[in-house]
């Protein structure tokens, strides 16, 4: 059959952007600006959090972690059916050393820890859209997300993607975020240059699509 007309319009976002220095005391204890990576999600499963628990514990192994002192932080509620990623999750040997859980954060915090990360993580399995890269990314931070439903199309050329099962490729990208600050430095200048359609523009494509068929001709 004939597929209808149709036409994409992105959802729209209005997120404050970066302004000034984010205040490094806000900062949960045992965090240090520039040296912990962080995921903000609630904690369910496709948010896909094992596999950077999973990466996490190749990076320890290898002893990236102990020399560059860096921490995965995961920032966000408990959710559903999560009991067995928890039970792996305390029998880590790395929990509550370099991976951290952070619940009940409020909104100064969550700005002081977009804006200190060293990067942000995505690895959603699917999203109908992903806005903590948007808010990685408007405060100035480098994110490395997953090419899961909507994100890989919102994120763009501005973060590094990857496939949300790949787990050899988010070991290697996070490796190399952790020990190459050049690489880092380079993401950081292209989040920097990240910019949301907003909410305005998003109603006016919106609306121009509905009007384009009584348009023509």
């Amino acid at each position: 059959f004939e597929l209808a007309d149709t036409r994409v319009v992105p959802l729209g976002c209005d997120v404050p952007a970066r302004d000034g220095e984010a205040d490094e005391e806000a900062l949960p204890e045992g965090l240090e600006p520039g040296r912990f990576a962080m995921f903000v999600s609630t904690i369910e499963p496709r948010k896909n959090h094992q596999i950077l628990v999973d990466a996490w514990r190749r990076l320890a192994q290898d002893g990236i972690v102990a020399a560059t002192g860096f921490k995965l932080v995961f920032v966000g509620r408990n959710g559903w059916h999560m009991e067995d990623f928890f039970a792996r999750l305390f029998a880590e040997p790395e929990h509550g050393r370099s991976i951290l859980h952070l619940e009940g954060i409020d909104d100064a915090t969550i700005r002081a820890l977009y804006a200190n990360a060293a990067f942000t993580l995505y690895p959603s399995t699917y999203e109908g859209f992903g806005l903590p890269p948007v808010e990685s990314m408007l405060a100035g931070t480098p994110v490395i997300a997953s090419t899961g439903g909507a994100v890989n199309e919102v994120v763009g050329e501005a973060g590094i993607r990857l496939d949300p099962g790949d787990v050899d490729g988010w070991f290697r990208e996070m490796r190399r975020m952790i020990e190459d600050e050049a690489y880092r430095a380079e993401w950081t200048i292209k989040a920097r240059t990240y910019k949301p359609v907003t909410w305005r523009e998003a109603g006016e494509r919106f609306f121009a699509a509905v009007r384009e068929p009584t348009q023509r001709g």
